[in-house]
């Protein structure tokens, strides 16, 4: 007879009214927080923010950095078209800005971090932090002595890195008040800058070698074209020649500033089209070249500065964000020099040739994306908790009870609602809705679809609520601005309507709506770098009916001077009006406009120099409990204010909500993060005993593909993830295939016989599909229920594994799914017995698992 070791499932048939052993769980209305289970990382993007090129031994690279936690530099050979190869930026996330030496070492600036990356010794090198007191770095450039300068924020400081020395050189705040340096370039012996800060953006040339020597250039009004007075950002710029070629912000327009270093002024360019930036190609024989909304434009240096149309069509949305001149190998669409940037999009090198005016997109490119920090947290339809990205291009769906996941394009979310079915979502910049189906198939282009732009300068919808066919919207307006916006959508119109300054000079960050009206709440701050004129937030009640503000509320806080942000509000039962600021929670009777409960978690005084917009969340469990996130996750009885300070599980938690499983999930950077609320009483110690327990034990659970093995979670068929203990026609069957093989067993499979042989020391058995008897030692011994075929696997009965391995099997008389297998009699106590089954329900289910560990 022909044998073969084959990769099947032994399967243990249990009848679960007849085994005893473990007690049944006790019946408890006591609530229990376990420690974290970490869900994983569910966002993930290709989305490189800047990229420069570089030809090294003939073969031309492109250098990219995709955003992430951690930021991932990725290395592609052009001429291959291959994936090379990328590092980790760790600190990082946003990396911004991409320059190289003249001896082309590659430089990266990331959240005020510099690394370099020499391509011709491969060495990739973090160079540490460039000033100790700056969070960010959007921009660097660099001299003819390859000595680095880098605009910071929030300080608008140059550092300087001078690359012989290896060291950073403060050389101070370019304008006194601003906080950003966000753009800057080098010409001839001095630095340009855009800065951001006192209410105005402001072009200035900085002499590097004595700082002090500076020069404000005022930008030019242009009537036609934009309004100085609505100028927002000196957004980025780059030398041309000796031009400076900045990309603008203002007001419904990024129009294109050019100074000439030689006269020292802005030219006019006979130019007033849109100009999508980030920056112009460089130089090739005296001429570049720019996108608009789209199409190319010609830009001509080598008689003055000329524009013109190229008439090179651009079919899709873009902008040049670095890269360089490259040669493309045999292909006669790409003669000559073609220009490689990347699409920040996804990630994929993009090609134009302006003697053909063909481009390409190389999409299969397999670079890697970074882990996206999580920006928002909301439960939707269903089962489905939903994730938004920061400085991304993705949000995903995860289901509570399956573990399944759904990603769908979605960019950088403040806020989400659920309404009938479907979720919406409040988009940055720019302050977009837009509305997901989870019914329907995932489009890039209808499905999740924007709805509306929120216009009247506003940039982040942070509140979202929704009621009778309207989806309401608060607003934090643009960069430099004081005066949110509330918005109103109609889905049955599918029109928007804006009130600007609804509560004068402060935004809008917490709604709620109540027996018809629409309650909110403020906060004073306005955009980054505003300075708030208002001393205090407010409550305000709107008529969404009769599109009318009924009241503004000033709350006098117990324990709370002038607090300039209020958020999140949420009603309970009874009327009462729950609110926090800064980390005091206290409920507003509207009727009489007192605070009637409070509790002061902490001591909290406001900084008008830093913003607060993102409210502090309020989430009601389904017996009522109040959660909110005041330095980590609260639980608060509403009746007696007591509360559980659960900041030792859940670390300071920027965003959290309450799943259909009454478990709390939230973020920690990129993670998805869950407590589970449980009557089982266990913590780190229990969950270490348990893992003691089954090193020498085997431990499995109903419908569950993991099982506990030597210690730690181990998947039962690394192949099926469908292979798990189940109940057929009253019998629990238990898949042990891995057990086999812990144990030194040997499994064989005759498939012209369709039996299976397990063999250990001296015991022998042989049971074959479809028969209610086996051998064992060859004697036969009858089954109640015959070997089967699941899912592709041979299941056997439970007589064949313990008869085989002189094993005692012990299902947990409860119903609870519980299977333990062990050399002796299980005497477990009945609280170790529950935590157990909470262990398997929470820690090891599907793909979760504890944390610090994962399913082999």
């Amino acid at each position: 007879m022909m044998k073969k070791i084959v990769a099947f499932t032994v399967i243990l048939c249990l009848c679960i009214s007849s085994l005893t052993g473990i007690s049944a769980v006790a019946q408890s209305n006591e609530k229990n927080y376990l420690p974290p289970v970490d869900l994983g990382e569910f966002i993930e993007t290709c989305q490189p923010l800047d990229s420069v090129v570089e030809e090294i031994d003939g073969v031309d690279y492109l250098f990219s950095s995709s955003t992430g936690s951690p930021a991932v530099f990725n290395i592609y050979n052009l001429d291959a078209q291959q994936y090379i190869k990328s590092y980790e930026l760790t600190d990082s996330s946003s990396p911004w800005i991409h320059v190289k030496d003249s001896k082309g070492k590659i430089y990266i600036a990331a959240d005020a971090y510099v690394y370099s990356y020499d391509p011709y010794s491969d060495q990739f090198e973090s160079l540490g932090k460039c000033l100790s007191t700056e969070s960010a770095t959007f921009v660097m450039t660099i001299d003819e002595n390859d000595n680095l300068y880098i605009g910071t924020y929030p300080s608008a400081k140059i550092v300087k890195y001078d690359s012989v020395q290896k060291e950073f050189i403060d050389l101070g705040t370019v304008e006194k008040g601003a906080n950003y340096v966000r753009s800057i370039a080098y010409h001839n012996g001095y630095l340009y800058c855009g800065t951001f800060g006192n209410g105005a953006p402001k072009f200035i040339r900085m002499n590097p070698n004595n700082p002090e020597e500076k020069k404000e250039f005022p930008v030019p009004a242009n009537d036609s074209y934009y309004d100085v007075n609505e100028m927002i950002w000196i957004y980025t710029m780059n030398t041309l020649g000796d031009y400076i070629v900045i990309y603008a912000s203002a007001e419904g327009i990024t129009p294109m500033l050019v100074f000439d270093t030689n006269t020292e002024r802005f030219i006019d360019i006979d130019f007033e089209e849109y100009y999508r930036g980030l920056y112009t190609t460089p130089e090739l024989n005296g001429k570049a070249y720019c996108i608009t909304l789209d199409k190319m434009y010609e830009i001509d240096i080598t008689n003055g500065f000329q524009i013109t149309d190229f008439d090179f069509p651009i079919p899709y949305k873009t902008s040049f964000r670095g890269g360089g001149w490259i040669t493309v190998e045999d292909d006669p669409d790409f003669p000559g020099k073609s220009y490689c940037t990347v699409d920040t999009g996804d990630g994929s090198p993009t090609i134009y040739n302006m003697q053909t005016k063909k481009y390409k997109k190389l999409t299969d490119h397999g670079q890697k994306g970074g882990k996206i920090n999580l920006q928002a947290i909301e439960k939707g339809p269903g089962d489905e908790i939903y994730l938004g990205g920061y400085m991304g291009h993705q949000g995903a769906a995860y289901n509570v009870k399956t573990g399944s996941t759904v990603t769908f394009p979605i960019g950088q979310t403040e806020g989400m609602v659920e309404y009938n079915g479907k979720m919406y979502f409040g988009i940055y910049p720019k302050a977009w809705l837009y509305e997901y189906d989870p019914s329907l198939p995932v489009d890039s282009k209808t499905n999740p679809k924007a709805l509306a732009q929120i216009e009247e300068s506003q940039d982040r919808p942070f509140a979202l609520t929704a009621a009778d066919g309207k989806i309401f919207i608060g607003t934090v307006p643009d960069y430099g601005q004081l005066g949110g916006a509330l918005s109103i959508y109609d889905l049955a119109s599918g029109k928007m309507t804006t009130v600007r300054n609804l509560v004068q000079n402060q935004s809008i960050i917490s709604l709620a709506v109540k027996d018809g009206m629409l309650y909110g709440s403020t906060s004073a701050y306005g955009g980054l770098a505003s300075t708030p004129s208002e001393k205090q937030a407010k409550l305000f009640v709107y008529d969404y009916k009769t599109n009318e503000k009924v009241k503004e509320v000033t709350v006098d806080i117990p324990g709370v001077s002038n607090p300039l942000c209020i958020g999140g509000i949420s009603f309970d039962e009874s009327g009462l009006l729950w609110c926090v600021s800064g980390k005091t929670l206290f409920a507003v009777d509207l009727d009489t406009q007192k605070v009637v409960k409070s509790k002061v978690f902490e001591e909290f005084s406001y900084n008008p120099s830093s913003h607060q917009w993102r409210p502090t969340y309020i989430r009601w469990a389904s017996d009522g409990l109040l959660y909110t996130n005041i330095n980590g996750i609260k639980a608060v009885d509403t009746e007696t204010m007591n509360a559980i300070d659960l900041q030792s599980l859940t670390g300071n938690a920027a965003l959290f909500t309450i799943g259909t499983d009454g478990n709390l999930y939230y973020n920690s950077g990129s993670h998805l993060k869950m407590i589970p609320v449980s009557s089982v009483a266990m913590d780190n110690s229990n969950l270490t005993e348990i893992r003691t327990y089954f090193t020498e034990n085997i431990g499995l659970f109903v419908d569950n593909p993991l099982a506990m093995a030597k210690g730690e979670p181990q998947s039962i068929d690394p192949a099926n993830s469908d292979v798990k203990p189940i109940v057929q026609n009253d019998r629990t069957l238990v898949p042990v295939r891995f057990i086999a093989e812990t144990l030194g067993a040997d499994a064989a499979w005759d498939d012209s016989t369709q039996t299976a042989t397990l063999t250990k020391g001296d015991s022998v058995v042989n049971v074959t599909l479809n028969q209610k008897e086996m051998l064992v030692n060859g004697e036969r011994v009858s089954l109640d229920v015959p070997a089967q075929t699941v899912n592709d696997r041979t299941l056997l009965p439970l007589r064949a594994v313990s008869d085989a391995f002189s094993k005692q099997v012990y299902w947990e008389p409860s119903g609870s799914g519980l299977i333990i297998i062990s050399d002796e009699p299980v005497t477990i106590d009945r609280d170790m017995t529950q935590r157990m089954i909470a262990y398997f329900r929470f820690y090891i289910k599907s793909d979760k698992k504890e944390t610090g560990f994962s399913a082999k």
